[in-house]
């Protein structure tokens, strides 16, 4: 807290003597652009990934293009921003990309993907440069209210940590997912690359057999008269044609064949895409549960001072007879006692014939009253510290469960979504834990089988991808 202070104060004197960035100029989104896809080693010049819908089109290019332009955009955009004179926004460059390079809405046009990453290596390089608005108003708010909440923040430190490890953990798993994305994507364009030039080069031979085949009916047409030769000719030539036209017919399956293929393929993708994307939301879903307990539960409970550290018997005795309030009880028993078994009960006796009040003073023995009294107060200890150690123990998001960090860690890493293993504890026994959010566990949960599936269906479609690139490439 005492670091947020000093970032503040910092922030605030950092806006009093900055000015505001404007935002980019189309123009200069253009020239980042134009000057990011004509890197060596990328499309080569703005005319080239136009025409080839940014390498989904003839001619080729390099297959490696796109990830060049996005790679090479920082250092273009650093001199232009690096003053804080302009500032980009992820949206408007997006736009004006897409129209620069005159995409289209096609998912597979490459220009969309191109354009996407563009933007968030540019956005990247703008955050770290641009100027925000002079007012500190907001700032200094906040600074007063952080100042104020200085002191009650210690005692949250735990909760705090917690925190930041949930949200530092989400943010490695959303990064996990990005890459992830970024590498299928990779695969599938390389997989589109091999069925297009499959089908690229289906077409060259179908040209060519269409070209022979004509060939070979105009060398018919040239043979005349009678003779024997001249028939067994024709004849050849005839047989000629109907091969040529087979091997037609056979490429025209075959181009048939790739279509289906790709379309498969673009499905299988988008499926795949959107699984990801389940993921984010479910880990997002499941953080935010956790949250909604932390602060409705263990936040009250860390106000009433009931911290991860706080050890219960500091506050209460397991020897309770020894105490010096165990001491004046008894020394009260013992006058009360004395009295009641002396004073009173001669008293009592004088008008038994009257009415018998002697009940009134019927005692057992003084010590084990009092052995008694120790034990039933020793016995409200041990029930009072088991239920203050039971609700400590919820201020543990694994509780309930042998789960640890670390084991947490692997599961995520075996495609579990971030934050599943922490809201078991509390939310087990929902419908939405026992009908949905379990089946997300790794190998007990239906969800992994069902993907499994959908990869043991994606797999074979990019190797037979790899296989046509080989094929045509020999």
């Amino acid at each position: 807290m005492e670091e947020r202070v000093a970032k503040l104060k910092a922030e605030i004197e950092k806006k009093k003597k900055t000015d505001v960035s404007k935002m980019m100029e189309p123009n200069q989104i253009q020239g980042l652009i134009a000057d990011s896809v004509s890197v060596e080693g990328s499309y080569g010049s703005l005319e080239m990934a136009k025409q080839t819908a940014c390498g989904r089109k003839k001619p080729r290019v390099s297959p490696g293009a796109l990830e060049m332009a996005v790679d090479s955009i920082a250092s273009i955009a650093k001199p232009l921003l690096s003053t804080g004179q302009f500032k980009s926004l992820i949206g408007e460059f997006t736009d004006v990309c897409k129209m620069f390079l005159e995409a289209g809405d096609d998912e597979l046009d490459y220009c969309v993907e191109l354009c996407s990453g563009l933007a968030s290596v540019v956005q990247g390089v703008s955050d770290q440069k641009s100027n925000s608005v002079k007012s500190t108003a907001i700032l200094e708010k906040e600074l007063a209210k952080t100042n104020l909440e200085l002191g009650e923040a210690r005692k949250n430190q735990a909760q705090c940590q917690q925190s930041k490890e949930n949200i530092d953990g989400f943010q490695v798993y959303l990064e996990s997912l990005d890459k992830e994305i970024k590498l299928r994507h990779k695969a599938v364009r390389d997989a589109e690359a091999a069925l297009d030039a499959a089908e690229w080069a289906l077409d060259d031979l179908a040209q060519k057999l269409g070209s022979q085949r004509q060939s070979v009916l105009d060398a018919t047409e040239l043979l005349t008269g009678s003779q024997a030769s001249v028939k067994d000719a024709k004849e050849e030539f005839e047989g000629i044609v109907k091969d040529e036209d087979l091997f037609l017919q056979q490429i025209e399956r075959a181009s048939e064949s790739l279509v289906k293929l790709r379309e498969d393929l673009t499905n299988l993708k988008k499926a795949s895409e959107v699984i990801l994307d389940i993921k984010k939301y479910v880990s997002a879903t499941t953080l935010k549960m956790g949250y909604l307990m932390d602060v409705a539960v263990r936040e009250p409970v860390r106000q009433i001072g009931l911290v991860e550290e706080t050890n219960v018997w500091d506050y209460f005795s397991d020897q309770v007879a020894t105490q010096q309030c165990s001491a004046d009880f008894k020394q009260q028993l013992g006058d009360f006692h004395g009295y009641c078994t002396g004073p009173a009960m001669a008293g009592f006796e004088k008008v038994k014939k009257f009415v018998d009040l002697t009940p009134l003073c019927k005692l057992d023995d003084k010590t084990k009253i009092a052995t008694e009294e120790d034990a039933a107060v020793q016995t409200r200890i041990g029930l009072l510290t088991d239920d203050l150690k039971e609700v400590q123990s919820w201020l543990d998001p694994f509780k309930g469960t042998d789960m640890t960090l670390t084991k947490e860690r692997q599961k995520v890493e075996e495609g579990e979504p971030e934050g599943l293993r922490q809201v078991m504890g509390v939310y087990g026994k929902t419908n939405f834990y026992t009908e949905y959010l379990k089946e997300w566990k790794v190998k007990k949960g239906k969800f992994h089988k069902l993907l499994a599936q959908l990869k043991a269906k994606l797999n074979p479609l990019m190797k037979i991808s790899s296989r046509q690139r080989m094929n045509c490439g020999s």
